[in-house]
């Protein structure tokens, strides 16, 4: 027990820094870094813990990389561990009545190509379309991309999707299918396939 470094001020501080590290120029190319951490413990808490209870509208932990056009600005790396727990990475909000839990941002992404979030649980096979995308998500041979699980009296849409905020397509708690096209539309609303041929289509008229 007891604490090998410690750091206080009289609790006054508005500006300035109570601890600052600069490396100045120094291009690390190791894990290493301007600031390492290594336990070789099977410690059971936190490694590193940053405590602000206080604090009702400022940032906990902010990372600035203007300049980054590769590497990462955050990235943790198990490597070798069979890990069976139930969230590498965590975040917990249970009192929270409103708000964004996990906010992603990138406005230029989607016209550029990109991807908003890649989730990898498999090897995908065959050639991706050049496209943005919001969330991108890899299969292998099994698995689901997307599972939802509501609870007994669940009200809403499993699905909600919109154009300008006008509904255009949704499934409900009850599994019903909504499709919503614009006026002017010409086509199928439905149309499903087996191998690229047609099976059963409904037009905007209707007819099947």
């Amino acid at each position: 027990a007891g604490t090998g470094s410690s750091f206080s001020t009289a609790s006054g501080l508005t500006t300035g820094k109570l601890v600052e590290i600069n490396t100045g120029t120094s291009a690390f190319s190791t894990a290493g870094g301007g600031l390492s951490i290594t336990s070789s413990g099977a410690f059971t808490g936190t490694l590193q813990k940053l405590v602000a209870n206080s604090t009702l509208s400022g940032t906990v932990l902010g990372i600035d990389a203007t300049a980054l056009t590769g590497g990462s600005a955050i990235s943790a790396n198990l490597g070798a561990a069979v890990y069976t727990g139930s969230g590498a990475i965590s975040l917990s909000a249970d009192s929270a009545s409103s708000g964004t839990l996990l906010s992603l941002s990138g406005t230029r992404v989607g016209a550029n190509n990109g991807t908003g979030a890649k989730i990898v649980v498999g090897t995908s096979t065959g050639i991706d379309p050049t496209v943005g995308r919001g969330v991108w998500v890899s299969l292998a041979g099994t698995g689901t991309a997307y599972y939802a699980n509501a609870a007994t009296g669940y009200s809403g849409n499993f699905i909600d999707l919109r154009v300008n905020a006008v509904q255009r397509f949704s499934v409900s708690q009850n599994g019903v299918i909504f499709v919503n096209a614009p006026t002017g539309f010409s086509g199928n609303l439905i149309d499903l396939q087996v191998s690229g041929t047609s099976q059963l289509s409904v037009n905007q008229a209707g007819a099947a």
